[in-house]
Formats: structure tokens, sequence, C-alpha cells
């Protein structure tokens, strides 16, 4: 792992009251060593050992007034809404892992069991990659104020990436914290954290992030 990139940016701190976590999918289908990935071979080692530091900083940044934004992805338990009646042309990953993730209702749509939502905590569902399209995320993070997001979770190089790029194409600062992003391939992580710090903005590490948040007054 090479090293972050928020240094280089003229940055004393960041300001709480600007400043707010998109914790992005946190599931059991993605996480859990029974959930849908892992049934369906796929190594979830990485994904589940980030999920205690997702909430350790959630609980941090909270302390230090941030928001806290969790996203879900739900399909619906029919699947009327699964990529193979919506798109003519899909990719070859739900050839991989199906169109049966997340169904609203399964377990394997929950929360990982270590996630515990706040009551200032906010909630978006989603039905694809991006937490921005077709959701209240934009309007939540600008109610709040919010100008610099902060982005950890499941899975870097689909949905965390997809967020990403979603939030920078809105206007927002963004800082990916790689070390609480995971997916089963470290080769597809390291291209997402290259994606980010070429493109759409910064890195940094759960460190740095509580390096650069002051206590609330």
């Amino acid at each position: 792992m090479g090293m972050s990139t928020i240094s280089k940016y003229d940055l004393d701190k960041f300001d709480p009251e600007t400043t707010g976590l998109v914790v992005v999918d946190l599931q059991n289908a993605f996480v859990a060593p029974d959930g849908s990935m892992a049934r369906r071979g796929f190594d979830v080692t990485r994904t589940a050992e980030i999920v205690p530091r997702c909430v350790e900083l959630a609980d941090f940044v909270r302390e230090r007034g941030c928001p806290v934004f969790f996203t879900r992805l739900l399909r619906r338990p029919d699947g009327r809404d699964a990529p193979r009646n919506i798109f003519r042309i899909y990719p070859s990953s739900y050839d991989d892992y199906g169109d049966t993730l997340c169904l609203d209702g399964s377990s394997g749509a929950e929360y990982a069991d270590e996630v515990t939502i706040h009551p200032a905590d906010y909630e978006v569902t989603k039905r694809n990659q991006d937490a921005f399209h077709g959701t209240s995320l934009d309007y939540y993070l600008r109610g709040e104020g919010i100008e610099t997001v902060l982005v950890c979770g499941v899975t870097t190089n689909v949905c965390v990436e997809s967020t990403i790029r979603g939030a920078h194409e809105r206007g927002f600062d963004v800082v990916m914290v790689e070390d609480c992003c995971g997916t089963d391939d470290e080769t597809a992580h390291e291209s997402t954290v290259r994606n980010v710090e070429y493109i759409f903005g910064a890195t940094a590490t759960a460190a740095e992030i509580r390096a650069l948040l002051p206590e609330s007054s």
C-alpha cells in the first residue's frame, strides 16, 4: 500500500460542521462468512475485517459532531428489479453472483452484526452501485451543510468507487478512507485507490482522519 494523499492538501483540520461520513453497504451479503458472496465462493476476509474499522470510525466522527450516512443495497423480494430484468446488456458479474443479493427482508440485506444505527444517523437505500443515484443522499448531505465527504465501506471497486464518483460529480470534496474499504481482490482495491487519488479526490487512513478532526466544543 502506498502513501495516502491527504497530507499534500493544505489542511489543518476538517471542520466537523461541514464534514460527513458515508458508510457504504456493510451488509451480511458482502461481509458475513455465510453470506451470499461467501456462498458463491468469494473470499470475504478483506470485507469482513473492515467492518469493525468502519464502526469505530463512525463512532469517532459522531463524537466529533459529524453526521454519519449509512447506505444499503436493497432489491425487491419478487426479483422484478433484478438486473437481468432491467438490462438487455448486463455485466458478466451477474453471471458470477446472480441477481438475488440483498433482497428486501432477507438476512443478506441486513447490516452486519457489529453495525448500530444511531438516532441521528441517516439511512439511504439504493438499487444500484452509486449511493447518490435515485436516492436522498445528496439532499441529506446538503441539508447538513456537508462539503467534505469521507467514504468507507464495501466493496471498494464497486459501490464505494461508484459512490465516490457520484460525490465528486456533485461538487463535494471526497476523501476515501482506504484502510476502511475492502473487496475480495487486492488488485481491484489498489486500482480504486489510484483512481481516487488521480481523478476524484484524496485518500487517507483512519488514523489521519482522527488527527484532522478536532474535539467538538
